[in-house]
């Protein structure tokens, strides 16, 4: 368990609470990259699982029957995680962020979408 990935992850999943809603990011919200440097975190590559349910043993179940889901939970380049778990009337909102981290700690990456697999680059 990375401290960064881990603090990043749990302030998105604050603001999923407030809002709501399990997404990827929000209208006005840094990107993945932008929030994990933030937060401390070092890269060359982020992966993120974004989902509520009624449990966490839910959601890990739905993570491992999702193949973009399952793909980044088994990712063997991927080295760290950082997880968030907040609860919000009877639902159970977790972000997961998996990081691969080089020896020269790279500063800007590509964010992955983990449901639609989409690359997209990260703010400057």
């Amino acid at each position: 368990m990375d401290d960064a990935l881990a603090a990043a992850a749990r302030r998105h999943g604050g603001l999923m609470a407030q809002r709501g809603a399990a997404e990827h990011g929000f209208a006005g919200e840094p990107s993945l990259a932008s929030r994990v440097t933030q937060a401390g975190g070092h890269f060359v590559w982020l992966s993120e699982n974004v989902v509520q349910g009624p449990a966490v043993e839910t959601i890990q179940a739905e993570f491992l029957k999702s193949p973009n889901h399952r793909a980044n939970m088994l990712d063997s380049d991927m080295d760290s995680i950082g997880v968030g778990v907040v609860e919000r009337g009877g639902k159970c909102l977790r972000w997961k962020i998996f990081r691969r981290r080089s020896k020269e700690f790279f500063s800007s990456t590509l964010d992955r979408c983990s449901f639609c697999n989409s690359k997209v680059l990260p703010s400057p």
